[in-house]
This record gives C-alpha cells, structure tokens and sequence, in this order.
C-alpha cells in the first residue's frame, strides 16, 4: 500500500463514521457521554479502518503482537500489541502499514526525575511506531469526541512534547534486537487528529492530518466534515 493509498483509506473510512454519527455500517455505538451524544472511541475508530480494509480488499490483522520486546513503566521485557496492522499478504509476518489509536487527552506531565515533559500513553505507542518493522509506514490515530479552540493545540503540544524522546527509545528497542535492524524501519509516519464535534465557532467534524518534521508535528491537511445528524 503506497502512501496515498493509505491516506485515502483514512478518508473513507472517516466517512463511515460521520455519515451516520452512531453507527458505522451495521456497528451501532452503544456508548454515549454528555448531551448523549454517541461516542466513538478507539474499538469503533478501528472498526471503521476494518470495514475500509475489507472492502478494498486488504488483508489486516489486529491486536498483532509486536515483533520487539518492550519494558514500560519499569516492567520486565515482554510483547506488546499493535492495534491494527495492514498487511502485503495473508501472512502475519508481511507488515506493511501500522497503526496504534489514542483517545481524548491522555494525563502525563513533569516527569520526577528531570525536566522533560511525558505523557506515558502516548509515549509507549509512538516508541513503538518508530521501532516495529513495516514495510511502507505508520500512523497514529488520535480521537476528541468533542473541541474547541484550545483542544487541539492541547493535544499536538502532548505528542510535541514526548515523540522525539520516543524515537530516541525507539532507536535504543532497534539496536537491542540486531537481527531485526534493517527489516523495514524506515517509511513514513502520519499522526491523525480525528474531532468528532466542534465546540463554540467551530462545528462539525475535521480531520487533520500532521507530519514528522524532525522537531515538531506540522500540519499538512485540515478537512472540514459536516455530520448529518
């Protein structure tokens, strides 16, 4: 899958979810937060890519094991998982784009021993991003069910903050795992930030789509989406 083949995906199966906001094809959302309003997290955001995938006939796999292994939070060394894998084949090990999902706004701050800001749920799925193999690319996905002005720059500011330490870690994950080091670990990196509802002057939906500059995430794309509910 090249790259604008995956960022059309990402259109499509955006689509689905604010075509109808409370059902994506036959998934009816269940849950439902203030105003009830239905609510899309990471299990619906995700299906929605499975239902793109399978109707663009691309073979995924999901909650797919890493092929590193990782020690968060000072735990031993063990697998972890990526949320969803699109794959060259019907093959497990073919990996050709990966794709972690995040929702709201994940809690982090100082950290005790140093000046470094960390917001360790972020931090875990772009470390391995940047570490796992895969053929062509990876994203992540980052859900607000709701914005307004400030929500955004909220989030970008949290993976500003963590991503170049991430790759620093990332890097070290690599070179622990030598037989490993050069298969597939280059290729693009796109960060999605999915608002389902506007708040205040802004209303509707947007998508926007940042790319890894080096230093910070730049905004490539902004996509206004009006749901028609």
């Amino acid at each position: 899958m090249n790259e604008s083949d995956f960022l059309a995906l990402v259109d499509r199966a955006v689509l689905r979810v604010t075509a109808d906001i409370g059902r994506i094809g036959h998934l009816v959302c269940t849950q439902s937060r203030s105003k009830n309003e239905p609510t899309i997290r990471e299990p619906e955001m995700r299906t929605a890519f499975q239902q793109e995938a399978e109707a663009s006939g691309v073979f995924y796999g999901i909650e797919v094991p890493t092929k590193h292994t990782y020690s968060f939070k000072g735990k031993s060394r063990r697998k972890a998982l990526i949320d969803l894998a699109f794959l060259t084949s019907p093959i497990e090990t073919d990996r050709d784009v990966i794709v972690e999902f995040k929702e709201g706004q994940p809690s982090g701050g100082l950290t005790g021993d140093s000046d470094e800001l960390d917001y360790p749920t972020i931090t875990k799925d772009v470390h391995k991003l940047w570490a796992e193999p895969a053929r062509s690319g990876r994203c992540m996905f980052h859900i607000c069910q709701a914005a307004n002005a400030g929500t955004l720059p909220a989030v970008i500011s949290k993976y500003n903050a963590v991503t170049l330490s991430a790759k620093r870690s990332a890097s070290i994950t690599i070179s622990d795992h030598k037989g490993r080091a050069n298969e597939y670990g280059g290729g693009w990196f796109i960060l999605y930030v999915f608002v389902l509802r506007g708040r205040g002057t802004s209303l509707g939906s947007s998508l926007q789509r940042y790319r890894w500059s080096g230093t910070e995430w730049e905004l490539e794309r902004k996509a206004e989406l009006v749901p028609s509910i």
